[in-house]
């Protein structure tokens, strides 16, 4: 090499690269470095200008996905707002894959949804240690990072590999309350173009759209949650101070009326007056049910109708249920636990190995003991051999002092679980 020239191509305050001439005939001339100073400015421009007009159409692209999960998000329950960021993002955020990760414990997240391509690779449910994903790092911290692609020797679990080359992968985090509660990975194919400082920026800026969406969704649950209890409370207050009391009313007339009657006219009378009191008793369970709780720790009836309302939707109807005596006085501390444990199982099994379409429960506390019985139309226990949990259930009672019975056939299968009221104490010491 006799001759040499060298320009920097410079974009903004950043060198791109460098422009080199080398063995020009005659030598290099002062006339030619300035001719290559101006051709490296026109390059440096044109590269400028190019990078932002993709950087333009990038942030057009990305605008459009955050407006469109925005507004699905602000439709949708606050709930489901993993499952539709990840559905709108795999479909418009400009990435092959998409996952929403929570975390798991101490530094380990979890992924709770997967969308695009290897999904299965890292299925919803995974559970990743800090040590094998950025992730962690990003949802402690709460800063934006990126892992490069290429021939990387330990490349991140959320990253797409393919012939020992992984793609690049872009974390960034959702907030709630300013906090990091979640974190959105966008991973590209390998091969593909690393995330720049601009595509950064701008999956913040869709973090914060983001966030501030999911949030104002939660507000609105809560506030559609509070009108429900409102209405729930006022239909409450109607049964009761009306609808109860007319029953009432009624059933007073009526049983007037079979007192005065003949045995052979008192008898209907006598029956639609027990008929009246069942009534009564099913619109006070209602009532109780449609009652809000106002923070205060749920009683025995209430830990009861929430296992009802859980067992009734796997159930082609609704558990039927009943309640007689003052059981959230009698039965309290140990005596409520293993009693609400034991109504658990029997109706787990009611659900899961019977088959039954009808259920029924009836806790009740009358003569110093408190009882639980649960009734199905199923096909019956039949002879299982391995019936653990229905030991578990006799030993509970036994231990407070109480049994537990069970009549199974074909057509169905009863169990009533009883123990005395003292049992509270006892178990309490």
């Amino acid at each position: 090499m006799t001759g040499f020239l060298g320009v920097p191509v410079r974009v903004r305050d950043e060198v791109f690269g460098n422009l080199y001439l080398t063995d020009r005939r005659g030598g290099f001339t002062p006339q030619d470095a300035e001719l290559m100073s101006a051709f490296a400015i026109a390059a440096g421009l044109a590269i400028d200008n190019a990078r932002r007009y993709a950087e333009a159409r990038m942030r057009e692209t990305w605008a459009a996905a955050s407006a469109q999960v925005v507004a699905a998000l602000l439709t949708a329950s606050g709930d489901d707002a993993p499952t539709l960021l990840a559905d709108e993002l795999s479909e418009r955020g400009g990435a092959e894959r998409i996952a929403i990760l929570v975390s798991a414990g101490g530094t380990a997240v979890r992924v709770a949804e997967i969308r695009g391509s290897g999904a299965d690779a890292v299925p919803a449910g995974t559970v990743l240690p800090a040590e094998r994903t950025l992730a962690a790092a990003v949802l402690e911290g709460g800063d934006t990072r990126a892992t490069p692609g290429g021939r990387v020797e330990a490349p991140d679990a959320l990253a797409l590999a393919q012939g020992g080359m992984c793609g690049p992968v872009l974390f960034t985090a959702l907030r709630k309350r300013g906090a990091p509660r979640a974190v959105i990975a966008a991973a590209r194919r390998p091969g593909a173009p690393h995330f720049t400082p601009a595509e950064m920026r701008i999956a913040e800026d869709l973090a914060v759209r983001v966030s501030l969406a999911h949030a104002l969704a939660e507000a609105r649950d809560a506030q559609q949650r509070a009108l429900l209890l409102e209405d729930r409370a006022r239909i409450a207050r109607d049964l009761h101070d009306h609808v109860v009391q007319q029953l009432y009313g009624a059933g007073l007339d009526l049983q007037a009326a079979a007192d005065a009657a003949t045995d052979d006219a008192a008898r209907p009378l006598d029956s639609a007056v027990e008929a009246i009191d069942e009534a009564i008793a099913q619109i006070r369970t209602i009532v109780f049910a449609l009652t809000p709780q106002n923070g205060r720790a749920p009683t025995l009836r209430r830990r009861v109708l929430d296992l009802t309302g859980s067992a009734s939707r796997h159930l082609p109807q609704p558990v039927a249920v009943s309640f007689a005596g003052p059981i959230d006085l009698l039965a309290e501390g140990v005596l409520a636990d293993e009693l609400t444990a034991s109504v658990r199982e029997l109706l787990s099994n009611a659900v899961r190995h019977s088959g039954a379409t009808v259920v029924t429960v009836a806790v009740g506390a009358d003569d110093g003991r408190v009882s639980a019985e649960v009734s199905d139309d199923g096909r019956g226990l039949g002879d299982v051999t391995r019936r653990s949990g229905l030991e578990n259930l006799r030993v509970r009672a036994e231990r407070l002092g109480g049994r537990f019975e069970l009549e199974t056939g074909p057509t169905g299968t009863r169990a009533r679980w009883t123990a005395p009221t003292g049992a509270s104490e006892r178990g309490s010491r």
